[in-house]
Protein backbone atom coordinates (compact mmCIF):
# COMPACT_ATOMS: atom_id res chain seq x y z
CA UNK A 1 0.00 0.00 0.00
CA UNK A 2 2.84 2.34 0.87
CA UNK A 3 4.49 1.57 -2.46
CA UNK A 4 1.29 2.36 -4.36
CA UNK A 5 0.97 5.64 -2.49
CA UNK A 6 4.53 6.59 -3.41
CA UNK A 7 3.91 5.79 -7.08
CA UNK A 8 0.72 7.86 -7.05
CA UNK A 9 2.45 10.73 -5.31
CA UNK A 10 5.25 10.65 -7.86
CA UNK A 11 2.74 10.60 -10.71
CA UNK A 12 0.90 13.57 -9.24
CA UNK A 13 4.17 15.44 -8.82
CA UNK A 14 5.12 14.80 -12.45
CA UNK A 15 1.65 15.88 -13.59
CA UNK A 16 1.97 19.11 -11.59
CA UNK A 17 5.39 19.81 -13.07
CA UNK A 18 4.10 19.18 -16.60
CA UNK A 19 1.15 21.47 -16.02
CA UNK A 20 3.42 24.19 -14.68
CA UNK A 21 5.72 23.83 -17.68
CA UNK A 22 2.79 23.98 -20.04
CA UNK A 23 1.59 27.22 -18.46
CA UNK A 24 5.10 28.70 -18.60
CA UNK A 25 5.60 27.71 -22.24
CA UNK A 26 2.81 30.07 -23.26
CA UNK A 27 1.22 30.35 -26.68
CA UNK A 28 3.10 30.14 -29.95
CA UNK A 29 1.91 29.86 -33.56
CA UNK A 30 2.91 26.20 -33.41
CA UNK A 31 0.95 25.48 -30.22
CA UNK A 32 -2.11 27.28 -31.60
CA UNK A 33 -1.94 25.28 -34.83
CA UNK A 34 -1.53 22.05 -32.86
CA UNK A 35 -4.63 22.89 -30.78
CA UNK A 36 -6.53 23.76 -33.96
CA UNK A 37 -8.02 26.89 -32.46
CA UNK A 38 -7.07 30.42 -31.43
CA UNK A 39 -8.53 31.27 -28.03
CA UNK A 40 -9.26 34.94 -27.47
CA UNK A 41 -10.68 36.71 -24.44
CA UNK A 42 -13.01 39.66 -24.92
CA UNK A 43 -15.65 41.71 -23.11
CA UNK A 44 -18.52 41.99 -25.61
CA UNK A 45 -20.02 45.16 -24.21
CA UNK A 46 -17.97 47.66 -26.17
CA UNK A 47 -19.66 48.43 -29.49
CA UNK A 48 -18.54 48.79 -32.21
CA UNK A 49 -15.41 46.84 -31.23
CA UNK A 50 -17.08 43.86 -29.54
CA UNK A 51 -20.77 43.40 -28.96
CA UNK A 52 -23.51 40.81 -29.12
CA UNK A 53 -25.77 40.61 -32.18
CA UNK A 54 -28.37 37.89 -31.80
CA UNK A 55 -26.43 34.93 -30.48
CA UNK A 56 -23.09 35.99 -31.95
CA UNK A 57 -20.21 38.08 -30.63
CA UNK A 58 -19.23 40.47 -33.41
CA UNK A 59 -17.42 43.76 -33.93
CA UNK A 60 -14.29 45.34 -35.36
CA UNK A 61 -12.05 43.38 -33.01
CA UNK A 62 -13.80 40.11 -33.78
CA UNK A 63 -13.21 40.63 -37.51
CA UNK A 64 -9.53 41.21 -36.74
CA UNK A 65 -9.46 38.09 -34.55
CA UNK A 66 -11.02 36.02 -37.35
CA UNK A 67 -8.36 37.27 -39.76
CA UNK A 68 -5.59 36.24 -37.33
CA UNK A 69 -7.13 32.79 -36.93
CA UNK A 70 -7.50 32.42 -40.72
CA UNK A 71 -3.85 33.37 -41.26
CA UNK A 72 -2.90 30.68 -38.72
CA UNK A 73 -5.22 28.18 -40.40
CA UNK A 74 -7.23 27.49 -37.24
CA UNK A 75 -10.72 28.03 -35.84
CA UNK A 76 -11.50 31.03 -33.67
CA UNK A 77 -12.79 30.45 -30.14
CA UNK A 78 -14.17 33.50 -28.35
CA UNK A 79 -14.28 33.44 -24.54
CA UNK A 80 -16.59 36.21 -23.29
CA UNK A 81 -16.07 37.76 -19.85
CA UNK A 82 -16.03 41.13 -18.10
CA UNK A 83 -13.15 43.44 -18.98
CA UNK A 84 -11.27 42.89 -15.73
CA UNK A 85 -11.44 39.16 -16.45
CA UNK A 86 -9.93 39.77 -19.89
CA UNK A 87 -6.90 41.44 -18.32
CA UNK A 88 -6.48 38.56 -15.86
CA UNK A 89 -6.87 35.96 -18.61
CA UNK A 90 -4.12 37.60 -20.65
CA UNK A 91 -1.70 37.98 -17.75
CA UNK A 92 -2.11 34.34 -16.65
CA UNK A 93 -2.04 32.84 -20.14
CA UNK A 94 -5.55 31.39 -19.95
CA UNK A 95 -6.17 32.74 -23.46
CA UNK A 96 -3.87 32.99 -26.44
CA UNK A 97 -4.80 36.62 -27.08
CA UNK A 98 -6.82 39.37 -25.50
CA UNK A 99 -8.71 41.36 -28.14
CA UNK A 100 -11.00 43.84 -26.46
CA UNK A 101 -10.22 47.46 -27.43
CA UNK A 102 -7.16 47.21 -25.20
CA UNK A 103 -5.30 50.42 -24.50
CA UNK A 104 -1.52 50.15 -24.30
CA UNK A 105 -0.54 51.26 -20.81
CA UNK A 106 2.75 51.06 -18.85
CA UNK A 107 1.22 49.03 -16.01
CA UNK A 108 -0.10 46.43 -18.45
CA UNK A 109 3.29 46.08 -20.12
CA UNK A 110 4.56 44.50 -16.92
CA UNK A 111 2.52 41.32 -17.49
CA UNK A 112 1.59 41.51 -21.18
CA UNK A 113 3.15 41.87 -24.60
CA UNK A 114 1.31 44.07 -27.08
CA UNK A 115 1.05 43.95 -30.84
CA UNK A 116 1.45 46.91 -33.14
CA UNK A 117 -1.40 49.36 -32.68
CA UNK A 118 -4.36 49.39 -35.04
CA UNK A 119 -6.66 52.16 -33.75
CA UNK A 120 -6.32 55.59 -32.13
CA UNK A 121 -9.06 56.48 -29.66
CA UNK A 122 -9.92 59.10 -27.04
CA UNK A 123 -11.95 59.08 -23.83
CA UNK A 124 -15.32 60.84 -23.98
CA UNK A 125 -17.80 62.10 -21.38
CA UNK A 126 -21.50 61.19 -21.39
CA UNK A 127 -23.94 63.23 -19.30
CA UNK A 128 -27.71 63.69 -19.06
CA UNK A 129 -29.22 66.42 -21.20
CA UNK A 130 -29.29 69.73 -19.27
CA UNK A 131 -26.93 68.34 -16.61
CA UNK A 132 -24.93 71.53 -16.44
CA UNK A 133 -21.70 69.61 -17.11
CA UNK A 134 -20.11 71.30 -20.11
CA UNK A 135 -16.51 70.09 -19.92
CA UNK A 136 -14.10 67.86 -18.01
CA UNK A 137 -13.40 70.75 -15.60
CA UNK A 138 -16.96 70.42 -14.32
CA UNK A 139 -16.34 66.82 -13.18
CA UNK A 140 -14.24 67.86 -10.19
CA UNK A 141 -16.14 66.60 -7.16
CA UNK A 142 -18.70 64.80 -9.32
CA UNK A 143 -19.40 61.05 -9.43
CA UNK A 144 -18.40 59.25 -12.62
CA UNK A 145 -19.14 55.67 -13.66
CA UNK A 146 -16.48 53.77 -15.62
CA UNK A 147 -15.95 50.21 -16.72
CA UNK A 148 -13.65 48.43 -14.27
CA UNK A 149 -10.06 48.19 -15.46
CA UNK A 150 -10.32 50.77 -18.25
CA UNK A 151 -8.23 53.89 -18.80
CA UNK A 152 -11.35 56.03 -18.24
CA UNK A 153 -11.08 55.41 -14.51
CA UNK A 154 -7.54 56.81 -14.40
CA UNK A 155 -8.59 59.91 -16.37
CA UNK A 156 -11.64 60.48 -14.15
CA UNK A 157 -9.51 60.34 -10.99
CA UNK A 158 -7.07 62.85 -12.45
CA UNK A 159 -10.00 65.19 -12.99
CA UNK A 160 -10.90 65.01 -9.29
CA UNK A 161 -14.02 62.89 -9.78
CA UNK A 162 -15.24 60.13 -7.50
CA UNK A 163 -15.03 56.97 -9.58
CA UNK A 164 -17.69 54.26 -9.51
CA UNK A 165 -16.33 51.06 -11.09
CA UNK A 166 -18.84 48.70 -12.71
CA UNK A 167 -18.35 45.59 -14.83
CA UNK A 168 -19.83 46.75 -18.13
CA UNK A 169 -20.47 49.92 -20.08
CA UNK A 170 -24.18 49.08 -20.17
CA UNK A 171 -24.21 49.17 -16.37
CA UNK A 172 -22.52 52.58 -16.51
CA UNK A 173 -25.39 53.89 -18.62
CA UNK A 174 -27.95 52.39 -16.25
CA UNK A 175 -26.25 54.13 -13.32
CA UNK A 176 -26.40 57.42 -15.24
CA UNK A 177 -30.06 57.05 -16.22
CA UNK A 178 -30.97 56.18 -12.64
CA UNK A 179 -29.30 59.36 -11.39
CA UNK A 180 -26.78 57.52 -9.22
CA UNK A 181 -23.82 59.10 -11.02
CA UNK A 182 -23.29 62.48 -12.67
CA UNK A 183 -21.47 61.23 -15.76
CA UNK A 184 -20.04 58.24 -17.60
CA UNK A 185 -16.58 58.15 -19.13
CA UNK A 186 -15.64 55.64 -21.81
CA UNK A 187 -13.81 55.44 -25.12
CA UNK A 188 -15.09 57.30 -28.16
CA UNK A 189 -16.45 54.27 -30.05
CA UNK A 190 -18.87 52.99 -27.42
CA UNK A 191 -19.63 56.56 -26.27
CA UNK A 192 -20.91 57.41 -29.74
CA UNK A 193 -23.07 54.27 -29.78
CA UNK A 194 -24.60 54.98 -26.37
CA UNK A 195 -25.19 58.66 -27.20
CA UNK A 196 -26.96 57.63 -30.39
CA UNK A 197 -29.06 54.94 -28.69
CA UNK A 198 -30.01 57.29 -25.83
CA UNK A 199 -30.55 60.40 -27.97
CA UNK A 200 -32.81 62.88 -26.20
CA UNK A 201 -31.74 61.87 -22.71
CA UNK A 202 -27.93 61.52 -22.86
CA UNK A 203 -25.38 63.58 -24.77
CA UNK A 204 -21.68 63.13 -25.49
CA UNK A 205 -19.47 66.16 -24.86
CA UNK A 206 -17.23 67.34 -27.69
CA UNK A 207 -14.07 67.32 -25.58
CA UNK A 208 -11.48 64.59 -26.24
CA UNK A 209 -9.48 63.21 -23.32
CA UNK A 210 -6.53 60.79 -23.22
CA UNK A 211 -5.56 61.46 -26.84
CA UNK A 212 -2.77 58.86 -26.49
CA UNK A 213 -5.34 56.08 -26.03
CA UNK A 214 -4.25 53.54 -28.66
CA UNK A 215 -5.54 49.99 -29.14
CA UNK A 216 -3.47 46.86 -29.61
CA UNK A 217 -3.80 43.11 -29.11
CA UNK A 218 -2.25 41.57 -26.01
CA UNK A 219 -0.85 38.23 -24.95
CA UNK A 220 0.95 36.85 -21.91
CA UNK A 221 4.43 38.25 -21.41
CA UNK A 222 6.95 36.26 -23.44
CA UNK A 223 4.69 35.09 -26.28
CA UNK A 224 6.95 36.85 -28.77
CA UNK A 225 6.43 34.53 -31.75
CA UNK A 226 2.66 34.79 -31.51
CA UNK A 227 2.79 38.60 -31.39
CA UNK A 228 5.04 38.59 -34.46
CA UNK A 229 2.37 36.59 -36.29
CA UNK A 230 -0.34 38.96 -35.08
CA UNK A 231 1.68 41.93 -36.34
CA UNK A 232 1.87 40.36 -39.79
CA UNK A 233 -1.91 40.08 -39.90
CA UNK A 234 -2.42 43.63 -38.61
CA UNK A 235 -0.03 45.00 -41.25
CA UNK A 236 -1.84 43.07 -43.98
CA UNK A 237 -5.25 44.32 -42.82
CA UNK A 238 -4.04 47.92 -42.70
CA UNK A 239 -2.30 47.69 -46.09
CA UNK A 240 -5.43 46.19 -47.67
CA UNK A 241 -7.71 48.77 -46.09
CA UNK A 242 -9.55 46.07 -44.17
CA UNK A 243 -9.49 47.85 -40.79
CA UNK A 244 -11.36 50.77 -42.34
CA UNK A 245 -13.81 48.28 -43.87
CA UNK A 246 -14.41 46.72 -40.45
CA UNK A 247 -15.01 50.17 -38.92
CA UNK A 248 -17.50 51.05 -41.64
CA UNK A 249 -19.20 47.64 -41.30
CA UNK A 250 -19.89 48.14 -37.58
CA UNK A 251 -20.53 51.90 -37.50
CA UNK A 252 -24.23 51.38 -36.74
CA UNK A 253 -23.61 48.92 -33.88
CA UNK A 254 -26.10 48.97 -31.00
Amino acid sequence: MKKVFCVLAAALLITGIMAACSEQDGSTPASVKKAGELVIATSPDYPPFEYIAGSDIVGIDMDIAKAIADDLGVKLRIDAMDFDGVLASIATGKCDLGISALSVRPDRLESMDFSDTYFDSTVKILVPVDSGVASSADLNGKTVAVQLGTIAGVVAEELGATVVNVKTNSECILELKAGRVDAVMTDKGPAEVFARNEAGSIIMLDEDLASDDIYAIATKKGNTELIEQVNKTIKRLIDEGKIEEFIEKHKDAE
